[in-house]
């Protein structure tokens, strides 16, 4: 069934996500200063804050009954107010994170000590110095990864400096920059989906999975380099995709540019090469080596993308000899060493304490050392440890049990997309198991070459969702057979849960009371 009128709302959202996605996120800077401290300051407390976003999510959820009673509730409208959903989860993380707390990863206090060396210090240092490093930064923590993420939150802060003087110290404001990835992403995820031609139900269980998946939700508030790489790199894939259906220019200057761009936030996005260089050469063996503007087209890709992506490790090489693969080594740090594990230990063994807990816990006597369980609870709950808290924790333990279902879920929709592609000759669902294989080969390797339990975490995967969200579509794909459709039901009242679920956790993690 479709909405027999749109109105005015809902198709200016279709012509202008990223525009109106940017509008929220200027909005949010401008009005909450990006975190609830600040409105505090203001005499706004965080009880009428609480309220306030409750009341917005009532509406969404009044909206839905009412449109659904009057039998207007079709699948677009649906996406719509899970979209809204989504974006009011994503506010309400930014607002309640800390810059300095667990979820910001490789952040220290913002308080320009140069010792700590990590993402924070590299801001500052171009916000003071208005240049690149230019020093050996071998041993000198994050300052080895290409600049773009920190050269656009030293320009904010420049920005946020003039605009609001009296906001100085409010370094939580650039979780208004992550958010706007974070909105983007979910936007490319959705028109992945919709290039893939999931519709109907399983196009609504795939995006609520996009709107409330919990590291979705947390990569709102991380104000290192992670958010603004894999945007990029969901965005090179989408673009390839398209160029793929329709090779042209505009398509593969995309392309291109968002490659480079993920390479100079972070160059282990390179991996996209792998899935890209994938679709390349089958549109190269589809038009039998003999177009000459696809030889073009890939001529100027290199063009674009390799000057972007290279250059910032290329001058490193040159000016202080610093191998482009170099990675700041931690060391060995006893609560998270995991050499003492055996290969099979770290890809098949469990324990009592992995299995009970549903956190990644480690300490000086017990460390999680599966690669894949550390994976799967760090996509839940990054590695925040909660299990000294009853309630969070029993919350916690929910999420863990529905996730599992969901991991059976995906492991289905494999084996579906494997069959599929393999029937139909499908490049672009190759093109995904492809990048399935890279990213897990690529963090297995990480794994063993850094033996150490943040080594091992969903943000280093994070683009393999592309992957999940598509198996999860190709579960709920239509069947005449009682059976698959009983299970179909059973798995989108999973999905509801879960998502429920994961808004529970991160909406009680900042509460004040002592139960949780």
């Amino acid at each position: 069934m479709s909405l027999k009128r749109e109105g005015k709302v809902l198709p200016l959202i279709k012509a202008h996500p990223y525009s109106i996605s940017a509008m929220i996120c200027v909005l949010f800077w401008l009005l909450t200063g990006g975190t609830v401290r600040f409105l505090n300051k203001a005499g706004i407390s965080t009880m009428a804050m609480m309220v306030t976003y409750i009341a917005m999510v009532v509406v969404i959820i009044v909206t839905g009954i009412v449109l659904g009673i009057r039998k207007r509730l079709d699948t677009s409208m649906l996406i719509l107010l899970i979209a809204a959903g989504g974006v009011l989860a994503r506010m309400w993380f930014a607002m309640y994170s800390m810059a300095n707390d667990p979820y910001q990863h490789d952040i220290g206090n913002f308080d320009r000590n140069p010792v700590n060396a990590v993402h924070d210090n590299y801001i500052f240092y171009l916000y003071d110095n208005c240049k690149l490093p230019d020093f050996d930064f071998r041993g000198y923590g994050q300052f080895y990864h290409p600049p773009l993420h920190h050269i656009i939150s030293a320009v904010a802060m420049k920005i946020n400096s003039v605009v609001f003087p009296g906001r100085a110290g409010n370094y939580e404001f650039l979780m208004c920059i992550s958010l706007f990835y974070s909105l983007v992403t979910m936007i490319l995820l959705y028109k992945i989906l919709r290039h893939f031609k999931v519709e109907g139900t399983a196009l609504i269980a795939s995006f609520a999975l996009v709107a409330f998946y919990p590291f979705m939700i947390i990569s709102a508030g991380q104000i290192n380099n992670d958010p603004l790489a894999n945007m990029f790199f969901i965005a090179a894939f989408y673009n390839a995709l398209l160029w793929y259906e329709k090779p042209g220019y505009k398509r593969i200057i995309l392309t291109a540019a968002c490659i480079g761009l993920a390479m100079m936030s972070k160059l282990s996005t390179g991996l996209i090469a792998v899935p890209v260089g994938f679709i390349f050469l089958a549109g190269l063996l589809r038009s039998r080596f003999r177009d000459k503007h696809i030889w073009l087209q890939f001529l100027l890709f290199a063009g674009i993308a390799f000057p972007l992506g290279l250059w910032f490790p290329v001058r490193n090489l040159i000016r202080w000899g610093i191998p482009p693969t170099y990675v700041f080594d931690l060391g060995i740090i006893p609560s998270q060493d995991l050499s003492g594990y055996s290969l099979t230990e770290r890809l098949f063994g469990t324990s009592e304490a992995s299995m009970s807990i549903p956190y990644v816990i480690f300490d000086e006597n017990y460390k999680e050392f599966n690669i894949f369980t550390v994976l799967f609870k760090s996509s839940l709950f990054d590695d925040f440890d909660h299990h000294d808290k009853f309630g969070i924790t029993l919350i916690a333990t929910i999420l863990l049990f529905l996730g599992l279902f969901l991991v059976i879920m995906f492991i289905v929709g494999l084996i579906k997309a494997i069959i599929r592609a393999s029937k139909e000759h499908n490049t672009g669902i190759f093109a995904v198991l492809i990048m399935l294989v890279t990213e897990f080969t690529s963090i297995i390797i990480f794994a063993f070459k850094y033996p150490l339990t943040c080594s091992v975490n969903f943000r280093y995967i994070f683009p393999t969702v592309i992957c999940f969200l598509l198996f999860t579509a190709l579960c709920f794909t239509k069947s005449g057979n009682e059976y698959r459709r009983l299970l179909q039901k059973i798995s989108m009242g999973v999905i509801v849960l879960f998502s429920v679920t994961s808004i529970a956790f991160y909406a009680c993690e900042w509460t004040a009371m002592p139960f949780f």
